[in-house]
């Protein structure tokens, strides 16, 4: 068999068993010994390789859990600010219309009494 390294790993190896590791977000193909060929040290950076792959799933499984939970958080957050400045618009909305109203009032001259005056 014809045997070549794999130099993330540093593990030789034959291409009959092939396991994918994700190392810093670059696929690497991390090829297995096969039985026959493989010394105690080749099986064991193997076996160290496949334990990285499922440490590093386990890491963005983790982070995709974090990033989901972040959003939601920051979802309810804006939602909350949204209803807060609606409230506020609408309180300054009316506070104006109620000085407008006021003022308008102010302006009004009585009808009886411009009537005396002339």
């Amino acid at each position: 068999m014809d045997t070549a390294v794999c130099h993330a790993t540093n593990v030789y190896t034959c291409p009959q068993h092939i396991v994918i590791a994700f190392t810093v977000g670059i696929l690497v193909a991390a090829l297995t010994a096969h039985p026959v060929h493989a010394t105690q040290d080749e099986r064991l950076r193997a076996q160290k390789a496949a334990e990285r792959v499922a440490a590093i799933k386990t890491l963005q499984a983790e982070m995709r859990d974090r990033a989901t939970l972040l959003r939601e958080l920051r979802t309810t957050s804006n939602r909350g600010v949204e209803r807060a400045h609606t409230r506020l618009a609408r309180e300054h909305s009316k506070a104006n219309q109620d000085a407008r109203a006021r003022r308008m009032d102010a302006l009004k001259v009585p009808v009886c009494s411009v009537r005396n005056c002339t």
